[in-house]
């Protein structure tokens, strides 16, 4: 570190000659930089008298503003980085998102493939995995509903998954509490997970809410059926083609 002096200091050392006499001397030369200027902008280069104070602040200057200039270069580089990076992690994330959401509707078409049901045997067997507390199966099939439940409401969700797990001739052989002869509905395991999806989606209602609308589903199934057929005849009815075909199948 070298220090200059406005004043003409006496020392000792320099046989009483001005510090600034002694650093213009012959020895002035050996007052430089260490660095290699390959890899710097060196202030000493710019300074031709030691002894001149402006042109040492002028010197300084000069190198102060390229610091700050690089500094903003460093700044700029360092946004565009940014960006890059956060461009980079939004597209990894929406590809890993991507893949999760297929790998999801895969396993939950593979789990929803055994419905709607239309078979007794095959109620049965969906209640001997529910029975045996097999909770992976649970769970699974608890997303999968979830997944594939529509509507805004919970009596929609509800009746979306109604319609997702019964055919309507299914569900016209059962009541709640096996009324009119009917099979009865309400101690099979299928509503606790169908209650569970709905919960999830509406974490605020509880299973007594739920129940109404399953049961209202049920009741309404043979008239459905009807309905159903009806439709089916009126729209044959207004097709010749069809029309022999409707009678043919009575």
């Amino acid at each position: 570190m070298f220090y200059f002096f406005v004043d003409s200091v006496k020392s000792n050392s320099t046989g009483g000659r001005p510090i600034g006499t002694v650093a213009n001397s012959s020895h002035a030369g050996e007052i430089r930089c260490n660095l290699s200027k390959k890899y710097h902008s060196c202030s000493f280069d710019n300074i031709k008298d030691i002894n001149n104070i402006q042109m040492i602040l002028v010197a300084i200057s000069h190198n102060m503003c390229k610091i700050s200039a690089d500094i903003q270069k460093i700044k700029s580089n360092m946004i565009h980085m940014k960006s890059e990076m956060e461009s980079f992690i939004l597209n990894d994330t929406k590809k890993v998102n991507n893949n999760e959401s297929q790998n999801l509707e895969k396993r939950t078409e593979d789990i929803l493939s055994i419905f709607p049901l239309s078979t007794d045997d095959e109620l049965l067997a969906i209640e001997c995995k529910l029975k045996d507390e097999d909770l992976s199966y649970t769970q699974k099939l608890i997303s999968a509903f979830i997944f594939a439940s529509e509507g805004k409401t919970a009596e929609k969700v509800t009746t979306s998954l109604l319609k997702l797990i019964f055919t309507l001739e299914l569900a016209s052989e059962y009541s709640w509490k096996g009324q009119k002869g009917k099979k009865k509905l309400q101690d099979h395991h299928i509503f606790k997970v169908i209650i569970a999806a709905v919960k999830n989606k509406f974490p605020g209602i509880n299973k007594d809410d739920i129940k109404p609308n399953i049961m209202t589903w049920f009741a309404q199934s043979s008239h459905k059926i009807k309905t159903s057929k009806q439709v089916n005849k009126e729209s044959c009815n207004n097709n010749r083609n069809c029309s022999a075909n409707y009678d043919d199948n009575q």
